[in-house]
């Protein structure tokens, strides 16, 4: 379980969440082919785009990256604020 401020912000097995999610360095336009709902959190830069992504919603071509639990973390409480 991960806790923020007092808010659950997930509760999952730590090799599920690595499973399930992957990060993405890409552009704008190779962000817009993934759904919507697959994009959990992103970080823009003059350099292109990171995003923790569902890890089986990047389509072919677009070349992942395993995250650990750190990143994920820090993704998630940099998003709630």
């Amino acid at each position: 379980a991960f806790l923020h401020e007092g808010e659950l912000m997930l509760c999952e097995e730590k090799d599920q969440l690595l499973a399930k999610y992957c990060l993405i360095h890409c552009s704008p336009e190779q962000l817009a082919q993934l759904p919507s709902d697959a994009v959990r959190y992103r970080k823009d830069s003059p350099y292109g785009i990171e995003a923790m992504v569902l890890r089986n919603a990047v389509p072919a071509g677009i070349q992942i990256s395993p995250i650990s639990i750190e990143e994920l973390f820090v993704f998630m409480v940099k998003e709630a604020k």
